[in-house]
């Protein structure tokens, strides 16, 4: 599977319709896995590119908020200062700013759907001892099953690990 870099979004040629289509290229081999229910390692991937824009986008707006700003005039009747910022957003740091919101909207929904498939696992799955049950518990067999084939007893789609 192809995976995004961590820092996807701001390398290379930055252009909004460029890095909107990489991440719609690779939402939707994440996507394809998730059809499939397989989530490991794709949800927490995304999970991980998601946290990533966040913070991006925090600490550029606590550095803009921390950086020193020119008084520019005062407001008697609200007995404040108005001030303007000294460093503007370039136009490219406008359009990171957009391809930053784009991309945490829509990395939302495919981690709202992986979530939503992860929580019906885990409401599904039932582990219960069968049989002979060892002295050690850490240790023993593990059957998977998806539950469909039946053979005295056992799945023909087990796992042993």
């Amino acid at each position: 599977m192809k995976s995004l870099s961590e820092t996807w979004f701001a390398e290379g040629y930055i252009d909004f319709e460029l890095k909107k289509y990489t991440l719609l290229a690779y939402l939707q081999q994440v996507n394809k896995y998730f059809d499939e229910h397989k989530l490991y390692p794709q949800l927490a991937d995304v999970i991980f590119h998601y946290n990533n824009l966040v913070a991006f986008r925090e600490n550029k707006k606590f550095l803009q908020e921390h950086f020193p700003k020119k008084l520019t005039g005062i407001q008697l009747e609200k007995l404040q200062f108005l001030y303007e910022q000294m460093v503007e957003d370039t136009e490219l740091m406008k359009e990171l700013e957009e391809i930053i919101n784009y991309s945490t909207n829509t990395i939302k929904r495919t981690i709202k759907s992986g979530t939503e498939i992860y929580e019906f696992i885990e409401h599904k799955l039932i582990i219960t001892p069968i049989g002979l049950v060892p002295l050690d518990i850490n240790e023993g067999y593990f059957f998977l099953s998806s539950g469909k084939k039946k053979y005295k007893g056992l799945s023909l789609s087990s796992f042993f690990f």
